[in-house]
This record gives structure tokens, C-alpha cells and sequence, in this order.
């Protein structure tokens, strides 16, 4: 069964924005990973990912956020 998690990125959206949506999704299962409730499938849909406004430095902090967990393959 698939779990369906739309996000909405807007030029407010903050990386603990997107750290609470996924929480609320997800469960820890050992020290560093992370995975869907009840052994569910969970689909993301991200809707305006450039969307979020830029920092000091150039930078998307939500973007760079995501990234990071995917690349660390935390979930």
C-alpha cells in the first residue's frame, strides 16, 4: 500500500517545514534511518521546488535539506 505525502513549497517554506512533514510520516528504525509508517510505500510530491526563497549565501536551505537526505540515503 502507497502513502501519498504532497508538500507544497512556497518562498516561506523552511527546512524544519519539510523536517515536521516528514516526521510526521516516517519512523526511526536504528540509529540513522528512517522509513514509512506500518511498513507502507511512501510516494513525495513536491510541487514549486524553486519556490523557496534564497539566503545570504545563494543558497535554497530546503533544497540543499533534501538533498542531503537523499544522498545520505537516511529513508
Amino acid at each position: 500500500m502507497h502513502v501519498i505525502l504532497p508538500i507544497n513549497f512556497s518562498s516561506s517554506t523552511k527546512s524544519i517545514d519539510l523536517y515536521n512533514y516528514l516526521n510526521d510520516m516516517l519512523e526511526k528504525e536504528g540509529k540513522y534511518l528512517m522509513k514509512p509508517k506500518q511498513n507502507k510505500t511512501l510516494v513525495i510530491y513536491i510541487d514549486d521546488m524553486s519556490m523557496p526563497k534564497k539566503d545570504d549565501y545563494n543558497t535554497q536551505q530546503v533544497i540543499a535539506f533534501m538533498k542531503f537526505l537523499f544522498e545520505s540515503k537516511s529513508f
